[in-house]
This record gives C-alpha cells, structure tokens and sequence, in this order.
C-alpha cells in the first residue's frame, strides 16, 4: 500500500487487517442527505418535458423514491466505506468500490424502472390518475442510480480522507450487528442443509397468499369519509312538479334534523329536477355537507344509515342516500351497475324482472332499480290523413295546434322601450288538464275557412311508456343498478350478481358493467396484466443482465412470499384489494 496505489489489486487491498482508521461515522449521514435532493430536484427535469405538474400524485412519486434514492447510495457507500476499513485509500476504495456495486445497481434500477413505467399504460380513470405516478417515480430511480454511481463515490473519496476517533455509540452498534451476523449465519448454514424444508415452507408461504386472495374482500376504491353524502329522490314516472316537490320538501325536512344545534350536518343544499341539465320534473336531489371530523362522533356511513332508515318510510317514492366514491369517479351512480342488452325492449322486459326477482332474495344488495320504467303516461294522437285530406285540415296545422296547447310556441317578437321581446302563445291550465280536453279543440279548414273540431281527424289513446329508450354498445340495454348493503364488498356483491345473472336468463343474454362496476372489472383485469407484463420484463431485464435464465427465477422465487406478507398486512389491517393496494 506504499507504492501507487493505482498498481494495487483489489485482491491485495482486501486480505490486509484491519485498521482503526477513525473514521467519523456521523459523516456517512452527509452523503444521502445531499444525495437525496440532487435526484429529486433531477427529477423536475422529466416532469417539465412531460408537461407534469406538482400534484399529490407526483408528490407521492417524489416520497416513494426518496426511500429508492437513500438505498441506491446506501448500498454504494457501504461497499467503498468496507474497503476503506479493510485498509484501501479513500480514492481506490471509492473506484473500485462502485464498480463493484454498479453492476447490481444497475440491475436493481432497470427493475425497478420495468415495474413502475407499466403503471402509466393502465387502462381506464386509473391510468389516468396514475400516469404521472408512474413517469415520475421511474425517473427519480434512474437519476438514482446515476448519482450513487458518481456522486456518492466522489464524496465518499472526499469525505473519509481524514482519520478521527471513534464514538461509543459506534462500537455498540458494530458490536450488535456482529452478533446478528453470526446467528444469521447459523441459521443460514441449517437452512442450507435442510433444502426440501426450505422449498416446502416456501411453498406453503405462497399457498398462503393464494388463500388471503379468497379470504380478502375486494372493492373498487378504499371507503373514505369525504365529509358530505347527497340523496336521490325519483318519484313515479308521471309525476308533476308540484307532487316531486312536496316529497322533496318531506325529504328535505329529515335532512335538516341533522343540522344544527349538536348534528353532525353543517348544511342541506336541494335541488328540483334532480338531473343535471335535464328535465325530470320527477326526480329530487338533496347535498349534505357534514361537519369536520374532528367536531362530529359518527362517520358519513353511520349518518346515512340513520337516514336511509327514515327515507325508507316516505311512500309514494323512491329516496336512497349514499356517500360519494373515495376516487370521485361517477360519484352520482350506484356501486353496482350491470347492463342487459338485448334483441328488443320487450325482451329486455322480460329478462329485466327476472334478475329484479333474484336481486330481491339478495341481501347483499338494496334499492335495486332500471332505468327503463314504463310507467310514464303518454298521449298518441293518430291523424285520419284522409279524413283531414277531404276536409282541407293539414298534418302541420293540427301538430302546430297540439303544440300550442300542449307546449309552446313562439309566434312573434315586439319591441318595447329599446328591448324585443317573445310572444308566446300556450294554453290555459284549465283547458289541457285532462285527455278530454283535446277534443275541444278546433282547427281551421284550408277549403271552406271554418272550424273543424279535432275530435273528427284524431284518434286519443292513453297509454304508458319509457321516459327514453337507451342503448349500450349501440345494443339496445337497460340497466340495473343497486347499493350495497351494509359490510358487504364491491368485489363480492359483482360477483353473485353475475352468478345469479348467468343463472336466470338465458344465454343470449348479453351482460354487461357500467358506472363504477366496470371501473372495478376494467382496473383490476388491467392491473393483473400489468403485474404478469411487469414479471416478463423484470424476467428479461435479468436474464439479460445475468447472462443466464436459472439466476431470473431465483429472484422472481420470492415474488409470492413478499405478495403474502403484503395481502397478510391487509388482512391484520382489515384493509381490502382495491385499486391502491394492488398497484
């Protein structure tokens, strides 16, 4: 060690005994302390090309590397302080050490780079949401690695140039990773020699996971309490403005009970029609924004629970109180949603109150609806053409005439003071409040001049019809939506109604998912290819690495025994496979 130490192998340098260098080891904590914020801030850089922002998915991104970050250097500036205590200069040790350790910290970040780049591709709201994610927490890793291979050598070649004495603390510490050493080698010597005993604990370890699968309840989006929950009120298809209006206001009155003096709700904001841009004067909804966690002893689903209870005794219609997703996404829909899609309505009928007469055995779920009632009354009017056509009544005089009784129409325009204004012609209450009324009506023969009543050219006939016919896929559809009843899970109450679906109907029964239910279906399937593409790449990035197909699936071999750890923390937790907790 004399000589230059450039002409000093490494095989030379390690065999020499150990020497009290006094090294401060309080000094080691400087360099991820710089290392750190060197590969965060170097991820900035990614996130302005990509047009990111900082957000708190991006900010979650930064959080996560930084424990990547600390271990890329920690492992790099162990391995040069190794050789510094084995007796190599500081500039040798800090070479030869990270050329040592580069080819594992490389490997270690194209891994990790192959599992995290993935996320961004997920299909859905959910790649959506974590794409940033994704790019930002690949790009911290990257400039990692690239720091513990520059920069943390160059000041671990500065920084342990000196000698100084070491603390007390020091020797304990050592002291106690020496002895955990040596039992972990005695334990490691007896695992060796027992290798069928090793294979057959791992092998029951991940069977383990396999049944926490099972077990496990699963959902779409962890419940959240986001402070608010909101009501929906529909009243039967028909109904006027002043029938909805008056539930709204019983509906409204038991919101209010919650507000004010110790109840837990801050404020009730109702609206009439419930849709958002339409016009279904049948339909309320109702907005509660409760008080701040910290001044209120019950949770929003406890509050809802209390006041579905009193909804449930309005008759004459329909009242269901629900909390909002924990993502925000459809948050105006029921948590199950399935679709029927048919060759016609009228089979879809059929097909309809099968599946709403085995939802009703369900208990799993409650408030069970269709949005295809046809219940809605309508008037068809038939026009005797040639009896209009002989009498000189025109097809466009007799619409223009129900029009105006009927609806509205604009006839004409006046000024006033600077400011023109509509004429609107309508009919009075009174004269269009029965079907009878109709034929009161007359209109004007283009032949003689005189009126006709309009009893002689139409035919009324009552009858009951959907509100809208929809469709799904361009299939004609209707759709069945429920909530879930209380402890039961997303995962499950979409799993028996599928079951009870290919039960009752026939095969040609076209299925499907929509709202937050095919969110569900589409993030976890989308998931699950991700993590078998994420096994292939990392697989491959190794093989590559290690030059050999054996070395991959020794690593890959603890992939289910770290899966059980994780699934048997959520069941500890009482947590549940959700979006979050499979990314």
């Amino acid at each position: 060690m004399v000589g230059n130490p450039r002409n000093v192998s490494v095989t030379e340098a390690l065999p020499l005994p150990p020497k009290t260098l006094g090294l401060p080891r309080n000094k080691t904590s400087l360099i991820p302390a710089v290392v750190v914020p060197v590969s965060v801030v170097a991820t900035f850089i990614v996130m302005g090309a990509m047009g990111y922002t900082v957000n708190i998915l991006t900010l979650l991104g930064l959080v996560l590397a930084i424990g990547l970050v600390v271990d890329d250097a920690i492992v790099v500036l162990e391995n040069i302080y190794r050789r510094i205590e084995a007796g190599q200069q500081p500039l040798l040790a800090a070479l030869e050490g990270s050329k040592e350790i580069g080819f594992a910290v490389i490997a270690t970040t194209l891994v990790l780079v192959s599992v995290f780049v993935p996320l961004s591709f997920i299909k859905g709201d959910i790649g959506r949401l974590f794409r940033e994610f994704g790019i930002t927490l690949a790009a911290a890793v990257i400039f990692s690695s690239l720091v513990a291979l520059t920069l943390t050598p160059m000041l671990a070649s500065k920084l342990f140039a000196g000698a100084s004495g070491r603390s007390g603390l020091t020797h304990f510490v050592n002291r106690f990773f020496r002895r955990l050493d040596t039992r972990y080698r005695a334990v490691l010597h007896r695992v060796i020699d027992r290798p069928w005993w090793t294979v057959l604990g791992a092998l029951t370890i991940s069977a383990g996971a396999a049944l926490l699968l099972e077990v496990l309840p699963s959902e779409y989006a962890p419940k959240e309490d986001r402070g608010a929950f909101f009501v929906l009120l529909r009243a039967p298809e028909g109904a006027t403005l002043e029938y909805t209006d008056r539930y709204a206001r019983q509906m409204e009155t038991i919101l209010m009970d919650e507000v004010g003096g110790d109840g837990p709700a801050m404020r009730v904001l109702t609206r009439l029609p419930g849709s958002w841009g339409g016009a279904e004067v049948n339909s309320a909804r109702a907005i509660v924004l409760l008080r701040p966690w910290g001044e209120r002893d019950e949770s929003d689903r406890e509050i809802v629970r209390r006041v579905q209870a009193r909804l449930n005794a309005m008759p004459g219609v329909l009242a269901s109180a629900r909390t909002p997703s924990s993502l925000g996404i459809r948050s105006d829909g029921r948590p199950v949603e399935l679709v029927l899609g048919g060759p016609d309505y009228a089979q879809l009928t059929e097909w309809r109150d099968l599946l709403l007469a085995a939802i009703a055995e369900m208990p799993e779920l409650v408030n069970a609806d269709s949005n295809y009632q046809e219940r809605k009354p309508q008037i068809n009017v038939a026009v005797d053409r040639s009896r209009a056509a002989a009498l000189g009544v025109s097809l466009a005089t007799v619409g223009r005439t129900l029009e105006t009784i009927l609806g509205s129409r604009i006839v004409t325009t006046f000024v006033d003071r600077g400011r023109e204004y509509n004429v609107v012609l309508q009919g009075e209450d009174a004269d269009r409040a029965s079907p009878d009324d109709l034929t009161n009506l007359y209109v004007r023969s283009s032949l003689t001049g005189q009126l006709v009543p309009l009893s002689n050219l139409v035919v009324i006939e009552e009858i009951a019809g959907p509100a809208e016919l929809n469709r799904f896929d361009r299939m004609r559809s209707i759709k069945l939506t429920a909530n879930l009843a209380e402890g039961v899970r997303q995962g499950e109450a979409i799993d028996l109604l599928y079951r009870a679906a290919k039960e009752t109907l026939p095969a040609s029964a076209r299925i499907g998912w929509d709202g937050e239910s095919q969110e569900y279906l589409e993030s976890g399937f989308s998931l699950y290819i991700t993590f078998g593409l994420a096994l292939v790449i990392v697989f491959l990035v190794l093989a590559a690495q290690f030059e050999s197909f054996l070395n991959p699936v020794i690593i890959l071999v603890t992939v289910p025994l770290a899966l059980t750890g994780a699934l048997f923390g959520l069941w500890i937790y009482g947590g549940t496979i959700n979006v979050f907790s499979q990314i």
